[in-house]
């Protein structure tokens, strides 16, 4: 059973794929390690969720996560 806060692996994140999702929850295709697409609902009625980028590394044995951006 995967955690609440686990990456999903659905298929390869292709421009049509990322532009449909409308999901919250975290989406990665598995090419480049610890890279995922993070999916946010917006609060506000009518306005599309939010969508960043993520990168989750490890340096000097602590897991770190770089912020990309949108």
């Amino acid at each position: 059973m995967p955690q609440d806060n686990a990456v999903v692996f659905k298929r390869k994140l292709s421009d049509a794929f990322i532009r449909s999702l409308t999901e919250p929850g975290k989406h990665a295709d598995g090419e480049v390690p610890g890279l995922y697409l993070e999916v946010r609902a917006s609060n506000k009625v009518g306005k599309p969720p939010s969508k960043f980028w993520h990168l989750k590394y490890r340096l000097h044995d602590k897991e770190n996560r770089f912020s990309i951006g949108a």
